[in-house]
């Protein structure tokens, strides 16, 4: 398998990933290798600490392509977002294309422990890729001691892609719906067995 990398934001930097101390190691390896069994060509795993110009182009490129206009953020947005407690954002690219992005977070003042999937976008769809990044947030969650994951989603999305299928595959249910058909959903960790850690051909 191919090493990730990460990407410096300073020009012509690149170096090694180096794992954080407060990660579980085997992991990001897991999810390193499975990904790597879907994709042609090297990938670069980026964990930004800031939203920059480039940061942010990213994350356009993938709401453009994943998001309604009405949906999408804007820098400021997102560098709120960066002030929560216990920030999970990084993006996978290859040759500088971002393919995988993800934004979470702990929901501060909030008991018991619940980490909040704020965004989460993947450009190849129908190859299973989107169940390898859900199942490895949860199992994230899990490692760290959250007792629920909660995501804000939608029934269907513009394109008729079946998003709230999608989450009840991996065991979230819906707690609240509006007319509309927003809905959020939540998964209780402490409540769910290991949930298939193969990925199905879904997104």
């Amino acid at each position: 398998m191919k090493p990730i990398t990460i990407q410096r934001f300073k020009v012509g930097i690149q170096i090694l990933w180096q794992i954080p101390e407060n990660e579980e190691k085997e992991r990001w390896f897991q999810f390193k290798d499975e990904l790597s069994m879907k994709y042609s060509g090297e990938l670069e795993l980026v964990l930004p600490k800031e939203c920059d110009e480039r940061c942010f182009r990213w994350f356009q490129i993938l709401e453009e392509e994943d998001f309604r206009f009405d949906l999408r953020y804007t820098r400021q947005e997102i560098v709120e977002r960066l002030n929560n407690p216990e920030v999970l954002f990084f993006f996978v690219l290859i040759q500088e294309t971002p393919e995988i992005l993800v934004l979470g977070y702990r929901l501060p003042d909030y008991e018991p422990p619940t980490f909040y999937l704020d965004t989460i976008a993947v450009r190849q769809r129908g190859r299973g890729i989107g169940d390898i990044v859900l199942q490895f947030v949860i199992n994230r969650a899990r490692d760290r001691i959250y007792q629920a994951i909660v995501l804000d989603t939608e029934e269907k999305d513009e394109k008729g892609i079946p998003l709230q299928h999608f989450y009840e595959e991996h065991g979230f249910k819906a707690i609240t719906r509006t007319e509309q058909g927003d809905l959020t959903m939540r998964l209780d960790l402490d409540n769910t067995c290991a949930v298939n850690e193969n990925s199905r051909d879904h997104e």
